[in-house]
């Protein structure tokens, strides 16, 4: 069984995203109150806050590795379209500010995505994709000029078969859209069978993807016919879209709850493996 470690207190607005550093040594988790806390996953103390009050809520957060650079670096995007990038220079302790692009996304940003193979960062927000070309400095350059734009919700982004396209997926109309990033081209759009809160791919063989799909669990799909294959069902008390992720070298997958707990489920089977609960909370994300 999994068993709790710390309880790390700290955020005074709800979390809306966190990510765990390469090595596993740190945890960056950012709130509603434009707060950015990086953890001691060792220790499971905090050491460092950033705040961006003009910036609106973190909406998004993900690692990156800089070119011919082993400095920890990770870029959070804002509900205010903003993408930032924090680096932590050698053997210092704490994350200094490199870039900022203030008008990244036309609203919230609502995912990002790294490819270490290209050094390229994807993100995703006001109804669009986009990709950056990360420098060995830390400045993101943008690769497509002409994104495209839609009134759709962009709801996830991940780069797909060897970085050399992004997958797309959208909340609302069930679809899945295919982009090549060199030239930018839609190569395909396909649908499921619900609305999708969350999709995750997993990434040993890029060629599945699960599915929040707000009804009643999570839904597992091979790529890229988007035929399901295998569901993980539970109750859904609130329609909210809930965070899916593998974890255990991909053989557990993680949901968020509705109810102040996670789920752990065994990948290969499907089966529910346990309940991890949050006392006092209303709502895992």
């Amino acid at each position: 069984q999994v068993k709790k470690e710390f309880t790390l207190v700290g955020h005074t607005a709800g979390v809306e995203c966190l990510a765990i550093s390469p090595d596993g040594r740190m945890l960056v988790s950012g709130d509603d109150a434009a707060c950015v806390l990086l953890w001691n996953l060792a220790t499971g103390e905090r050491v460092q806050t950033i705040s961006c009050p003009f910036n609106g809520a973190i909406s998004a957060v993900i690692w990156v590795q800089l070119r011919e650079s082993n400095d920890l670096c990770f870029v959070f995007g804002c509900a205010d379209g903003s993408l930032h990038l924090y680096r932590r220079y050698g053997s210092k302790t704490t994350f200094e500010f490199v870039f900022v692009i203030g008008e990244a996304h036309q609203g919230p940003v609502e995912d990002l995505a790294f490819d270490a193979l290209h050094h390229r960062v994807a993100s995703v927000g006001g109804g669009h994709p986009q990709v950056w070309k990360l420098s060995s400095q830390g400045i993101l350059d943008p690769l497509v000029q002409s994104p495209p734009q839609s009134n759709k919700i962009a709801r996830n982004i991940s780069f797909f078969e060897g970085g050399c396209n992004v997958l797309v997926s959208y909340l609302e109309s069930h679809e899945i859209s295919c982009f090549t990033i060199e030239p930018w081209n839609l190569k395909w759009t396909r649908s499921v069978a619900s609305r999708i809160g969350f999709s995750t791919l997993c990434g040993s063989n890029g060629v599945t993807m699960f599915i929040s799909n707000l009804v009643d669990g999570i839904d597992e799909y091979r790529l890229p016919d988007l035929e399901k294959i295998k569901a993980f069902p539970h109750a859904i008390k609130s329609n909210f879209p809930l965070r899916v992720v593998t974890a255990f070298r991909e053989g557990w997958l993680v949901s968020g709850g509705d109810s102040g707990f996670a789920r752990l489920f065994d990948r290969r089977t499907g089966r529910l493996l346990q309940l991890l609960e949050h006392p006092n909370t209303s709502m895992t994300s």
